[in-house]
């Protein structure tokens, strides 16, 4: 029942009648990456500020998959060729992680066998956080390495693992589990099975995108064509599902 306005009291139909929800698209965005990978940190950056630009007009989901640079990679890693080293390889990089704020330097002597590492990530994904936390685990990997020069230990990850507030027991659990490292390994030579020879490597919407450290308006322009020719209600799986 409406109030009586004579008595400085505002009906019912005079209240604002709420904007209807507006839907937008999602694109689901499949990362194929190593964690030793400079590229795919840059890449990672790149498509991060592509998104950013486009929230208006549309949702995202982004998942990781495990790629393998080095599959024969030692348990206790290897002598890093790149370490301390500048050459006309390694200072691009730098320049370009510099423009990105990005300190790519070299610092860590051992090429760590990146499988717990992409387990521990796995196991992020698996468990249902949200994409900020695969996002947010990613990028300390990522900073670990190639910034802080800190080789992949199991003792590493479970300090990323305790500084993001996960559940340290059962991250321990997981990384302690032979078959989900067996599971990574599988995924991994999977994508190189389907044709995926270098990383980064993106799906979107289940289509393969592109590949590379793509530049922002590169990303844009991919993001954009795949919302409109293969919508997420067409979306096949990817094949890592």
């Amino acid at each position: 029942m409406a109030t009586d306005v004579s008595e400085g009291r505002t009906s019912a139909t005079d209240l604002p009648v709420p904007e209807p929800a507006v839907h937008k698209p999602k694109v689901h965005i499949l990362v194929v990456s190593d964690v030793v990978c400079p590229w795919c940190w840059i890449a990672k950056r790149r498509l991060e500020s592509a998104m950013e630009s486009l929230r208006e007009k549309l949702e995202f989901d982004v998942q990781f998959s495990p790629f393998l640079l080095r599959p024969k990679c030692p348990r206790e890693g290897a002598p890093n060729p790149d370490y301390k080293k500048h050459s006309l390889r390694t200072n691009h990089l730098r320049e370009i992680g510099d423009a990105l704020d990005l300190d790519i330097n070299f610092s860590c002597p051992i090429l760590p066998d990146s499988v717990p590492a992409l387990t521990l990530r796995q196991y992020v994904r698996d468990s249902d956080y949200p994409n900020v936390v695969q996002s947010q685990l990613v990028e300390k990997l990522y900073e670990a390495y190639f910034t802080k020069g800190l080789p992949l230990t199991r003792e590493n990850l479970l300090e990323i693992a305790r500084e993001l507030m996960l559940d340290v027991d059962q991250v321990k659990s997981y990384l302690d589990e032979p078959q989900n490292e067996r599971n990574v390994i599988e995924q991994a030579e999977s994508w190189r099975n389907q044709g995926v020879q270098a990383v980064p490597f993106f799906f979107m919407n289940g289509k393969a995108a592109c590949s590379g450290a793509q530049d922002e308006g590169d990303f844009v322009k991919t993001i954009l064509k795949v919302a409109e020719k293969f919508p997420e209600e067409q979306m096949e799986l990817a094949g890592d599902a």
